[in-house]
This record gives structure tokens, C-alpha cells and sequence, in this order.
């Protein structure tokens, strides 16, 4: 005899694990739409103003999820404002830029 919990949404005792593959589709379709936005809007916006404004938008949209995280962690992230700069300053035009001027 088996032991089924509470939980088991199919017929055998397994879980449904639906929800990490859609979140794996969502991410590899925003990141997709970054690439084809890049191609769409390539010679009416210029390439640092993209960065700027999806870094803007990628901002507000997850203050809201991590604002508890950032202030509860605010310490470290002043101790170690010197890297998180070095590192907004690299990948802005590197690793994004790149992406809009190709």
C-alpha cells in the first residue's frame, strides 16, 4: 500500500510540475522579444537609449518584488557600492549595448 498526501494532484501519488516549465517559456520569450524589439526598433531609437529605458522598466518592475531584500540587505550593498558600479557601468554597455548596435 502506498502512502498518497494531500498534495498529489494526479492519479499514483505525482505532482503536477507545471509551473517551472512556464516560467522557463516566459523567460525564454522575454528574452527572445529583447533580440527581435532590438531588430524592430534598430534606426528610430538609438542603441544607449534602449539600454537606458529597458533598464528602467526591468527596474521598476522588480522593486516591488525586492525592495524588502534590498533594504533589509542595505549594509552590504553600501560597503560595496564601488562593485555594484563597476559592474552597472560594464554591463550596461557591454553586455546590452552590444546586443542593439549588432
Amino acid at each position: 500500500m502506498t502512502d498518497q498526501t494531500a498534495t498529489s494532484s494526479k492519479p499514483g501519488g505525482g505532482t503536477s510540475n507545471v509551473l517551472p516549465y512556464l516560467l522557463i517559456v516566459l523567460a525564454a520569450l522575454i528574452i527572445a522579444s529583447n533580440h527581435v524589439l532590438a531588430r524592430y526598433l534598430g534606426g528610430i531609437v538609438p542603441p544607449m537609449g534602449m539600454v537606458f529605458w529597458r533598464m528602467v522598466v526591468g527596474a521598476l518592475f522588480l522593486l516591488p518584488i525586492t525592495a524588502l531584500g534590498l533594504f533589509a540587505n542595505r549594509h552590504l550593498i553600501f560597503k560595496h557600492w564601488k562593485l555594484f558600479t563597476l559592474m552597472g557601468l560594464l554591463f550596461v554597455p557591454l553586455g546590452n549595448g552590444l546586443i542593439y548596435t549588432a
